[in-house]
C-alpha cells in the first residue's frame, strides 16, 4: 500500500467522538470504557428468558418445554413509556430465518410496538441501528425495515470496516474495502453505483432468506465482523433515560433462546445514548448505503438529524468513584458500560479479583478466549468453593446440528487443567431442545463481605468478541446485590434441576474426546464461530 493511500484510508476511518462540556472527549461509537457511575440499586433491573423441559414418560421420549419470558415485557414497557426518543441497536432482527417455522413473531410484536408509540407520540424520534447482515451484506431491504421507514423510523447500518480490529493478521479484506470506499468517495459514488450494479447482477446460487446473494454480498460477508450489540435506550417522560443491555436478539428464530438482560436508569443510560448517537452519526456520514432514512425525510431533515432530533445531552459525572463497599452506601451501586476490547479487560479484571470467599457463577454460550481461560483457571485455584460454569453444548443452531465446538473441547481442557493444578471447577450443560443457552453472564458474590460483581451483555468469551473484531457491549455492575441475587437464584435452579424440571445435564452427557487443537483453530481471526 502506498504511503498516500495509507494516509487517506486512516483519515477515512477515524472514530467520531462526542465532545462534552469543557472540551473533554465523551463516548465514541467504538472502544468505550465509561466512568464508574454511582446509581441507586433500585435504578437497576435484572431480566431473564429461560426454558425447562418436563418429561412425561419414564423412557424420556416425550415431554413438554416450558418457557419464561422476562426480557420482552421490559422492552415493550420501555417503548410504551418513551417520551421523545427510542434507539435500538441489534445484531439479529428481521434476518437469518430458521429453517423450521416459528410460532412467536417477535419481529412483528416489536414492530407494532414501535409503530404504536409513533402513533401515540407523532413527534417521537425512533431509530434502528442494524448489522449489515440485515441487508444481506448488500442491498436487501427487509419487510420490517420497509414498514418502519414508511412510518417515520430511520434505519442505520453500522460500519464494520472502520475503527474495528482487523479480522485477519494481514487485514487484506479491510484494506481492499477501504480502498474501494475511498475510490467511491473520490468519484462521487460513481464507482460504487457502477460496480454495485454489476456485482448485484451476478447472482450466487445460495439464497439469503428470499433473495439471492451477489458477489458484493459475498465480499462484505467475508469480513466476518458484526455489530453484535443488543441495546435499547429510551427517555422516560422526557426527564430521565433508561437503557437495556442484553444478550438477546429480538429475532423470531431466536424466540426460545435462554438470555439475560440488565436495565439501568440515569447517567449510564445517557452515556449509552451518546454511544449509539455516535454510531448513527458515523453511518449518516457514509451515505445511503449506511443510512436508510424514512420515506418522507428531506434534505433539511437529514442534515439536522443530529442537532435537532438526536442532540447531545447535558454531560453527567465523569470522575471515577471508588467501587469498594466502604465508598458506597448499601443502596448505591456502581455501573460501567464497556464495549469491544474493554469488555475483555473488564472480564479478566473481575476474574483476577476473585477472592477465596467468592462464589462464582458463569453461564455462557461460547467460551474459548485463552487469556480468559487462564484467568479463570487462576481464580479456580484461589476459591474455597468450586467455580461453576453452565455452558451451552453447542449442538443447536436454528434447527441445525453443530459439532460442539468450542465449548465441549474447552470444558475438557478446563477440567483437565484444573485437576492438574489444584483448581476447583464444576461444569454442567444447559439442556437445550433446539434453542440455545445464549447467555453471556458472570456473577461474583462474596459470602463474608456481601460484595457483589456482575457483568452481562452481547460478548461471548471468544477472541472475536473480546478482542475488538466485533462491535460488542456489556454492563458491569458492582455492589448491586439484587442483580446478583436475581441471577444466582435462577442459576441455582438450573444447576439442581429444581421442581423436577430438567434445566441442565451432567458434564458426562457431552464429554468431548476431541483434542484441544479443534477449538484452538476456532480462535484464529478468520474463523467464524463467535456469533
Amino acid at each position: 500500500m502506498t504511503p498516500l493511500l495509507t494516509i487517506l484510508l486512516a483519515a477515512s476511518t477515524t472514530a467520531s467522538t462526542t465532545t462534552l462540556a469543557g472540551g473533554e472527549a465523551g463516548p465514541r461509537r467504538i472502544g468505550n470504557h465509561s466512568p464508574a457511575f454511582p446509581v441507586p440499586t433500585n435504578a437497576l433491573g435484572f431480566y431473564m428468558n429461560y426454558t425447562g423441559f418436563t418429561y412425561t414418560n419414564a423412557a424420556r421420549t416425550d415431554g413438554t418445554r416450558t418457557y419464561h419470558e422476562g426480557i420482552g415485557p421490559k422492552v415493550l414497557d420501555m417503548i410504551a413509556n418513551a417520551d421523545t426518543h427510542i434507539i435500538l441497536s441489534v445484531f439479529l432482527f428481521d434476518n437469518f430465518y430458521s429453517e423450521a417455522p416459528v410460532d412467536r413473531d417477535i419481529v412483528g410484536v416489536l414492530t407494532k410496538a414501535l409503530l404504536a408509540r409513533r402513533t401515540a407520540r407523532p413527534d417521537i424520534h425512533i431509530a434502528l441501528i442494524l448489522d449489515p447482515s440485515h441487508a444481506a451484506y448488500g442491498q436487501r431491504i427487509s419487510p420490517a425495515e420497509r414498514t418502519l421507514r414508511a412510518h417515520g423510523v430511520d434505519v442505520f447500518y453500522s460500519d464494520l470496516l472502520s475503527d474495528l480490529k482487523k479480522a485477519s493478521a494481514l487485514g487484506v479484506r479491510e484494506t481492499l474495502g477501504g480502498a474501494g470506499r475511498l475510490v467511491d468517495t473520490l468519484t462521487f459514488n460513481l464507482w460504487g453505483n457502477t460496480s454495485g450494479a454489476i456485482l448485484n447482477a451476478i447472482k450466487l446460487p445460495k439464497r439469503f432468506d428470499d433473495e439471492y446473494l451477489s458477489l458484493e454480498s459475498a465480499y462484505n460477508a467475508s469480513l466476518m465482523k458484526a455489530n453484535h450489540r443488543k441495546l435499547l435506550v429510551c427517555d422516560v417522560h422526557g426527564a430521565d433515560w433508561d437503557a437495556l443491555v442484553a444478550t438477546a436478539n429480538p429475532h423470531n428464530a431466536s424466540a426460545y433462546h435462554v438470555n439475560t438482560a440488565i436495565s439501568v436508569r440515569g447517567e449510564p443510560a445517557r452515556y449509552i445514548y451518546h454511544v449509539l448517537r455516535e454510531d448513527m452519526q458515523h453511518s449518516a456520514g457514509l451515505g445511503k448505503r449506511f443510512a436508510h432514512w424514512h420515506d418522507d425525510a428531506d434534505r433539511t431533515y437529514r442534515h439536522s438529524l443530529m442537532t435537532t432530533r438526536f442532540p447531545e445531552l447535558p454531560p453527567g459525572p465523569t470522575a471515577d468513584v471508588d467501587p469498594s463497599p466502604r465508598a458506597a452506601s448499601p443502596a448505591t451501586a456502581t455501573v460501567r458500560f464497556v464495549t469491544e476490547s474493554a469488555i475483555r479487560d473488564a472480564v479478566i479484571s473481575l476474574l483476577n479479583g476473585v477472592e477465596p470467599a467468592d462464589e462464582v457463577r458463569i453461564q455462557m454460550f461460547y467460551l474459548s478466549f485463552q487469556p480468559v481461560l487462564d484467568a479463570l483457571l487462576a481464580a479456580s485455584r484461589r476459591v474455597d468453593l468450586p467455580i461453576r460454569l453452565l455452558l451451552d453444548a453447542n449442538k443447536d443452531s436454528f434447527n441445525r446440528e453443530k459439532d460442539g465446538t468450542p465449548n465441549r473441547q474447552v470444558a475438557r481442557y478446563l477440567l483437565r487443567e484444573a485437576q492438574a493444578t489444584g483448581g476447583k471447577l464444576e461444569i454442567r450443560w444447559y439442556a437445550t431442545h433446539g434453542e440455545q443457552n445464549h447467555v453471556k453472564t458472570m456473577s461474583i458474590r462474596n459470602r463474608l463481605t456481601g460484595r457483589t460483581r456482575f457483568t452481562t451483555g452481547s460478548a461471548n468469551w471468544t477472541g472475536r468478541n473480546l478482542d475488538g473484531v466485533n462491535m460488542e457491549s456489556n454492563l458491569v455492575a458492582e455492589d448491586a446485590p439484587p442483580i446478583n441475587a436475581g441471577f444466582d437464584t435462577l442459576f441455582d435452579r438450573f444447576w439442581t434441576n429444581a421442581d423436577g424440571v430438567e434445566y441442565s445435564l451432567d458434564y458426562e452427557v457431552f464429554r468431548e474426546a476431541a483434542s484441544d487443537a479443534k477449538w484452538r483453530r476456532g480462535e484464529k481471526p478468520w474463523y467464524l464461530s463467535s456469533f
